[in-house]
C-alpha cells in the first residue's frame, strides 16, 4: 500500500503517485479522490473513466487546490472557498451575500484577538 501523502491501487500492479500539489492523504489510499487540500488551501479532486475507445489507457484526472484569498485561512480538508475564515485582525468573508475579501480591522484589542469575523461590527475594538 502507499505511504501518506501517495495513492494508488496497488494490489492491481499499480504505482504510488504522489497527490496533487498543496495536498496530502492518510496511508493506504488507492485513487486521487482520497487526497485532499492542505490547511490554507481548497478544493477537490476527481478520477474519470479511462477513453478505452480512443485507444487511451490514462485514467483521467480533475481537481486542484487554491490557495485561499490574502488575510484568510482554512483547515486542511477545506473543498471550498466559504471555508477560507478571515486571519485574525481582520474581518470579511467569502460566503453568499459577503464581499470576498479579508478588510484589515482598524483598531482591535490586543486581548480580544479572534479569527472569522464576518463584519466590522464585530472587531474588537478599543
Amino acid at each position: 500500500s502507499c505511504n501518506a501523502g501517495y495513492f494508488g491501487d496497488t494490489e492491481r500492479g499499480a504505482a504510488c503517485e504522489l497527490c496533487p500539489a498543496n495536498s496530502n492523504s492518510t496511508n493506504a489510499q488507492i485513487t486521487v479522490e482520497s487526497c485532499f487540500c492542505d490547511a490554507g488551501f481548497y478544493g477537490s479532486f476527481s478520477e474519470g473513466p479511462r477513453n478505452l475507445t480512443a485507444g487511451d489507457n490514462t485514467t483521467v484526472r480533475t481537481g486542484q487546490c487554491t490557495q485561499c484569498p490574502a488575510n484568510s485561512f482554512s483547515d486542511a480538508n477545506s473543498t471550498r472557498l466559504d471555508q477560507c475564515t478571515c486571519n485574525v485582525g481582520y474581518y470579511g468573508g467569502f460566503g453568499e451575500g459577503q464581499e470576498g475579501v479579508c478588510r484589515l480591522c482598524s483598531t482591535l484589542d490586543p486581548n480580544s484577538f479572534t479569527h472569522n469575523l464576518t463584519e466590522v461590527g464585530r472587531c474588537q475594538c478599543d
